[in-house]
């Protein structure tokens, strides 16, 4: 055993208080505009500083410029030992976005200053439409994801951690519900994004079957279909891409059944693709893309947290998810490029690449998903290196065949403040992936262009016309360096988007 498989990281979420007077912290924060106006509790500690802030904003030593920070001890503070002026640039540009921006690198910065508590009065970041109740929100959440570490050093000597944020607000029971909101929400976020951080050796197919396995209880059912059941049901796809690796390949299905009895058929179907290590196969990656291909089982991680946190939401209609798990290895027993694989609904799919992996095994997930028939299908994947092309680290693409569904999964987006971008599906993507001796072909015709429709295309075919979406997150999964409560590799995004949709959908014919 290379780490210790029972406890993946040590990072501890701060704890988060609510209070309607100050009590003793390290550090208060505060939002600094650039007109320089100072809110009424800098204006009372700048009068024990004998107009020691003013006087600096004068002189402009502190700027309201974005991401600027000011730090200034407070000698024999009654409250504070220090206070943080945090630029928050221009009044009217402020939104969620610098909201999220202020608070993840304050906290980082406070932090970093070897300091271990702050406090921070969500009022002032209530303004352009932006609920006091939601600001406290947002403030927990950016500070617990913006302060999240990943950290397998052997000396942990000398790491430095926020121990606890205070919120100070008149209305500290509604902000304490919107906190206790957020750090359930940052809870499902972090075990997405601990699973994808640690490496495969740990996180294998055997390791993601096993974490499934925990979930059982009395509304979430879990069903393993392992190697030698995939071979007798006919899920080729998973078989031939988990092919050439030491360890066995499975569909993790996972049940959500809010009264803890069968139904006939769920009302939302998921999948997630779970390739623990993408090798490339065969059509080997090169140096630079293949050191971080741990993070391809993204969207697994983010389909095995919404199950394990479905207690957040507790949804009234049941969910199922097909979760397909390998990894993409060369050996003596590898796919190759020209085979032909049939799919679990039949369909014959000609392999011009082994490393258009992703899509194989999603085809068999969305096979057998569509067969329940469900009102809905989403899947989510890291699916193609085309979708970091057109849209960077920010935001995920959105492919669909129903734009009902499309608008309310935009709307859960905003909400759980995980960007979305729609991308075109149109008929010469589909006509783009139609093979010539199998039904169809793992590329597309110009395979440089368009790649992440033609793939979208690709997994249009097993979807059985039931509405669904597809979310290409192969950008917005992993970033190389931290970007404001993004923190550096994987970010867990899709857990709180996903959480959000499932949360406010509603099921046909119910209002």
């Amino acid at each position: 055993m290379i780490l210790n498989k029972n406890k993946l990281n040590d990072y501890k979420i701060p704890e988060l208080k609510t209070a309607i007077n100050p009590v003793k912290c390290d550090v208060a924060l505060f939002p600094l505009f650039d007109d320089k106006k100072l809110v009424q509790e800098i204006k009372e500690i700048d009068r024990r500083l004998n107009g020691r802030i003013s006087s600096a904003i004068k002189q402009k030593f502190i700027k309201g410029d974005l991401k600027s920070f000011k730090l200034l001890t407070i000698p024999g503070g009654k409250y504070f030992k220090a206070v943080l002026l945090a630029g928050a640039g221009k009044k009217e540009d402020f939104n969620t976005d610098v909201l999220y921006s202020i608070i993840s690198n304050a906290s980082r910065y406070i932090r970093d200053s070897d300091h271990t508590t702050f406090a921070v009065w969500p009022e002032h970041f209530s303004l352009n439409g932006i609920r006091e109740e939601y600001a406290a929100y947002a403030i927990a959440k950016a500070s617990i994801l913006g302060l999240y570490t990943f950290n397998q050093k052997s000396n942990k000597e000398g790491i430095k951690e926020i121990k606890s944020i205070l919120l100070i607000t008149k209305n500290s029971s509604s902000a304490k519900n919107a906190v206790d909101k957020a750090k359930k929400i940052c809870e499902a976020t972090i075990y997405t994004r601990d699973l994808v951080n640690t490496c495969s050796r740990i996180v294998n197919p055997e390791f993601l079957v096993k974490e499934a396995k925990k979930l059982g209880g009395k509304n979430v059912k879990v069903e393993i279909i392992s190697q030698e059941q995939l071979k007798k049901k006919g899920f080729n796809g998973i078989l031939e891409v988990g092919g050439g690796s030491q360890y066995k390949p499975a569909l993790i299905i996972m049940k959500y059944l809010p009264s803890g009895k069968p139904v006939a058929k769920p009302t939302v179907g998921l999948v997630g693709k779970g390739v623990t290590f993408d090798s490339g196969g065969l059509n080997l990656k090169p140096m630079g893309y293949i050191e971080d291909m741990r993070m391809d089982m993204g969207g697994a991680a983010v389909v095995l947290s919404l199950f394990k946190h479905i207690g957040i939401i507790k949804p009234k209609f049941a969910i199922m998810a097909a979760v397909p798990v390998c990894e993409n290895m060369v050996s003596s027993r590898s796919y190759r490029p020209g085979d032909i694989i049939r799919i679990y609904n039949g369909k014959t799919v000609e392999v011009h690449n082994t490393d258009a992996e992703g899509r194989i095994i999603m085809a068999d997930a969305l096979s057998f998903i569509s067969e329940q028939k469900p009102e809905v299908i989403i899947d989510i994947a890291t699916l193609t290196g085309a979708m970091m092309v057109a849209l960077g680290y920010s935001m995920a693409g959105l492919f669909s065949n129903c734009a009902k569904l499309a608008e309310q999964v935009k709307v859960a987006a905003v909400e759980s403040h995980e960007k979305v971008w729609e991308m075109p599906l149109v008929q010469e993507h589909r006509e783009s992936v139609e093979g010539t001796i199998g039904d169809l072909k793992n590329l597309g015709k110009d395979k440089a262009m368009a790649g992440a429709s033609t793939a979208a295309a690709f997994l249009e075919n097993f979807v059985n016309n039931i509405s669904w979406v597809h979310l290409d997150i192969a950008g917005s999964v992993w970033r190389p360096e931290t970007r404001d409560h993004t923190t550096q590799y994987a970010t867990g995004f899709g857990t709180d988007l996903l959480l959000n949709f499932l949360a406010i959908y509603k099921p046909k014919g119910k209002k």
